[in-house]
């Protein structure tokens, strides 16, 4: 986590909601090459086939970073 310590730190938010599934969120600031440019409210929707359960059903989430 980056200073200064408040309720919505730069940070990035991978989206749970029915039909959004892995769509990665960028709040307070944070930014990536893909969300360059884009409004504070656009997310980065997820890469691929939508695969997530049946509401009701758990979905696991494994979201890897790599570099700066």
């Amino acid at each position: 986590m980056q200073l200064p310590d408040k309720v919505w730190p730069p940070c990035i938010q991978n989206q749970g909601k029915s039909g959004r599934q892995g769509d990665l969120i960028f709040m307070s600031g944070a930014e990536s090459k893909q969300h360059k440019g884009m409004d504070a409210n656009t997310p980065v929707p997820m890469r691929g086939e939508p695969n997530e359960k049946p509401v009701g059903e758990w979905n696991t989430n494994m979201t890897m970073c790599s570099g700066n």
